[in-house]
């Protein structure tokens, strides 16, 4: 298992490596995509760190949300309790 996660870290290194830095003007696989006449080097480093970003934001909204949907729990008024959430909270707290 660990070799795995050594390998996908590499070739994620590899990527991030050959598509951020710039030998002569472009990135190292920009040049190697010229030479071969395709650019799915680059292609691929764009892909790779659109998902990666994707995730990260996915992420951040889902906590977002959830300190969101607390705080407007904690806010309403203690009204009638339709949902019956407060006591859910009661039973939590005999736990």
């Amino acid at each position: 298992m660990r070799t795995v996660v050594v390998v996908i870290a590499i070739v994620i290194a590899v990527i991030f490596f050959g598509g951020a830095f710039s030998i002569g003007g472009a990135p190292i696989f920009g040049h190697i995509d010229n030479a071969i006449g395709v650019p799915i080097l680059m292609n691929l480093h764009y892909a790779l760190f659109f998902y990666l970003d994707t995730g990260a934001d996915t992420v951040r909204t889902g906590a977002d949300t959830v300190e969101r949907d607390i705080r407007a729990f904690e806010q309403a008024p203690a009204g009638y309790d339709k949902h019956k959430q407060y006591r859910q909270l009661d039973k939590a707290k005999e736990y």
